[in-house]
This record gives structure tokens, sequence and C-alpha cells, in this order.
């Protein structure tokens, strides 16, 4: 028959392993969960840095059209300068060139005519 010393101790180990092993998976299951915790913070961060990437190209083409329109626009400015420049060469020009377009070009504007390219002036 076994000893009363050996049953006793026999449980002791038995109580020992098994409160170690319920340990071991109380911090398994605190683990796992932590785990899930981290593994979902991670999904947000991930689909928020997709929708960010996407605010990111949106940005990068309104960039894009943003500096083609800019670059038409002064294209548009340099041929409107250009030709300003030519019409003020060419009446010049012939300021030097033709006395009665001289003449003419000394002779004051009519007033009627005048209105037409005096824009009234605003309050702001």
């Amino acid at each position: 028959m076994p000893n009363l010393y050996t049953i006793l101790g026999a449980f002791l180990i038995l109580s020992l392993v098994s409160g170690a092993a319920l340990y071991y998976r109380g911090n398994s299951i605190e683990a796992d969960a932590r785990a899930a915790a981290i593994a979902a913070q991670l999904d947000r961060v991930i689909a928020t840095n997709e929708l960010q990437q996407k605010a990111i190209d949106n940005l990068v083409d309104i960039r894009n059209v943003v500096n083609e329109i800019s670059a038409n626009l002064n294209d548009e400015f340099d041929q409107i300068n250009k030709q300003f420049t030519d019409s003020n060469q060419a009446l010049s020009d012939l300021k030097e060139s033709d006395p009665d377009a001289k003449s003419f070009l000394r002779q004051s504007i009519p007033s009627g005519v005048d209105r037409l390219h005096v824009k009234p002036k605003s309050n702001n």
C-alpha cells in the first residue's frame, strides 16, 4: 500500500504541475488577446494608410492638373505679351515713318470712345 507521504508528495507535485499549467495557460490566453488586439490595430493602421495614400494620389493628380493649367496660362501670357510688344513696336515704327499717322495719333480720343475703354472704379 502506498504510503501517505507518497500520496501527499504525488498530490503536491500534481498540484504544482496543474498550477503551473493553469498559470501558463492564463498567460497564453492573455498573449492571444494581446495578439488579436495588435492585429486589429494593425488592420486599422493599414486601412488608414491606404486611405491616406489615395488622398495623396488625388493631391498629386490635382497638382499635375494645376501645373498643366499654369503652364498653359504662362504660354498664353507670353503670347499676349509678345503681341502687345509687337503692337507697340509697330505703332512706334508707324509714328516714326509716317507723319500722317503721327499726327493722327496725337489727336485726343473722343469722350464717347474713351468711355468704352475706361472701367468704372470699384469700391473694393
